[in-house]
C-alpha cells in the first residue's frame, strides 16, 4: 500500500474522535441545562406556593409580590409615592392580616374630625413602630398599646400607628407638619434612632448635609431589577450566599440612596458575612460615624417636639431598645456606641424640653426571645412587652385623663 493511501486512514479516526467529543459535550450541556430548568421550576413552585411568609419575603421577585398582593402600588403594595416624603404607606391596603387605612396609616379607619371626648395618641417612628416583623396589624405595638390602655380603664383612648419603614427624623418631622397634625393628636409618642444612624453612613464627610442629600438621591422611583433576578433559582443562590439583598429590601427596590451613601452596602456585607470589603477596607463604619456626628438627628427631634408643644400637644420620648446579643450590626466596631450616642441625645432632649421619657433602651430586655433576626426589630412577643411597658409609663405618669 502506498503512502498516499495511508493518509485517509489516519485522518478518519481523528475526525471521528472529534465528532464523538462534540456529541458528549452537547449531551453534557443538554443534561446540565435540563437539570437547571428542573431546579428552576421547583424553585419557582417553592417561592410561589410553598414558602412561608419569611422565606417568601426573602426570595420573591417583584412579579411574585404583585401576584400575591396585587394592586399597582409601590414596593409590593406596602408603599406609595409621595411628593414631599418620598413615600408613605399605600392607602387601603389589605394583605392577609395586615391593613392600611385610607389615610395611609397602619390600622383601622380614623374618624375625622376627632369625636368629642376622645383622647388620641399618635405613635411616630419607622419600621419598629410600624412593627414590620408582625404580619397582623392588631399585634403591632401601637394597636396592642390601645388594648392595654382600654383594659386599664381608659375607654376613650385611640392609638394611631404612624410608623413607616425606613423613615428617619427627616421624614417624621415633615410628616408631623403635613399629616399627623390633621389627626388632631392629644399626645405623640416619638421613637427613632436607628434610621438616623443609617443616614450618617455617608462618605466623604462633605456629603453629610442638613438636607440628607448625601444619603438619599433627589427622586424616589421603583428600581428596575436585574435581568438575572427573573430566575428564582439564581435569586435564592445570590441571597443565601450574601451576594445580594432580597428584592423585598428597601435598599434593593425603592430606597434610592445617593452615590455617597453606604448603609445598605454595609447591611449586605454584614448579613452576607463579607464585611469588610469594598469601601470599608479603607474607611471603617466607625470612621464614617465619627466623621458625621448626630447633629441633624438632635435638630430634627427637637424641632418635632417643639412643633407639638406650640400646638398644645403632649409628647413622650422613647429611647431605642436593641439586642446586642444578636451580632448582625452590633458586631462591628462603632455601631453600638453610635446607637447609644443617639439614645443619650434623646435623654438630653427630654431633660432640656421637659418631655417625659421612657428609657426603653434600659428597661427592655435584650433576650433573643423578644427580637427578630437583626436585633433591631421586635418580634410578636417583643411588641406585646413593648406595649405593656409604654402603657405602664403612661399610666404611672397620669398622662391620659380618665
Amino acid at each position: 500500500m502506498s503512502e498516499d493511501s495511508d493518509v485517509p486512514t489516519s485522518v478518519e479516526p481523528a475526525a471521528s474522535g472529534r465528532k464523538l467529543l462534540v456529541r458528549k459535550l452537547l449531551l453534557a450541556f443538554g443534561a446540565t441545562l435540563f437539570t437547571l430548568l428542573i431546579l428552576e421550576v421547583f424553585a419557582r413552585i417553592y417561592v410561589a406556593k410553598i414558602a412561608d411568609r419569611e422565606h417568601f419575603t426573602k426570595y420573591a421577585s417583584l412579579a411574585d409580590y404583585r401576584e400575591r398582593i396585587g394592586g399597582q402600588e409601590w414596593w409590593f403594595g406596602l408603599l406609595a409615592p409621595h411628593r414631599y416624603l418620598g413615600y408613605v404607606l399605600a392607602p387601603n391596603l389589605v394583605d392577609g392580616q395586615n391593613r392600611h387605612n385610607s389615610l395611609s396609616f397602619r390600622g383601622d379607619e380614623i374618624t375625622l374630625p376627632k369625636p368629642k371626648g376622645e383622647f388620641r395618641i399618635v405613635c411616630i417612628g419607622a419600621s419598629t413602630t410600624y412593627s414590620l416583623l408582625v404580619p397582623d396589624y392588631h399585634r403591632s405595638y401601637p394597636a396592642l398599646l390601645e388594648g392595654e390602655l382600654k383594659n386599664r380603664g381608659y375607654k376613650n383612648v385611640t392609638v394611631v400607628n404612624a410608623g413607616v419603614p425606613a423613615w428617619s427624623t427627616y421624614e417624621m418631622l415633615i410628616s408631623y407638619l403635613l399629616r399627623v397634625q390633621t389627626l388632631e393628636p392629644d399626645l405623640i409618642i416619638v421613637k427613632e434612632a436607628f434610621a438616623d444612624l443609617a443616614c450618617r453612613l455617608v462618605w466623604p464627610p462633605s456629603a453629610f448635609k442638613g438636607d440628607n442629600s448625601g444619603c438619599l438621591s433627589p427622586t424616589f422611583v421603583a428600581r428596575q431589577t436585574s435581568f438575572y433576578e427573573s430566575s428564582a433559582l439564581i435569586r435564592i443562590l445570590l441571597v443565601e450566599s450574601g451576594r445580594s439583598l432580597p428584592v423585598s429590601s428597601l435598599g434593593k427596590s425603592v430606597y434610592n440612596q445617593a452615590e455617597t451613601a453606604y448603609f445598605f452596602e454595609f447591611a449586605r456585607q454584614r448579613f452576607g458575612l463579607k464585611y469588610p470589603s469594598g469601601i470599608f477596607t479603607t474607611v471603617s463604619v466607625a470612621q464614617m460615624l465619627n466623621a458625621n456626628p448626630p447633629t441633624y438627628f438632635r435638630r430634627n427631634t427637637e424641632d418635632l417636639l417643639l412643633q407639638a408643644q406650640a400646638r398644645g400637644v403632649k409628647s413622650v420620648l422613647l429611647t431605642f431598645p436593641y439586642s446586642p446579643e444578636i451580632p448582625g450590626y452590633f458586631g462591628v466596631e462603632g455601631f453600638r456606641s453610635a446607637l447609644d450616642e443617639h439614645n443619650g441625645i434623646l435623654r438630653d432632649i427630654a431633660a432640656k424640653l421637659g418631655v417625659p421619657m421612657l428609657d426603653l433602651a434600659k428597661s427592655f430586655p435584650t433576650d433573643k426571645r423578644y427580637w427578630g433576626f437583626d436585633g433591631i426589630h421586635a418580634n410578636e412577643e417583643g411588641t406585646v412587652l413593648e406595649a405593656k411597658q409604654v402603657a405602664d409609663f403612661l399610666d404611672r405618669g397620669q398622662l391620659i385623663p380618665r
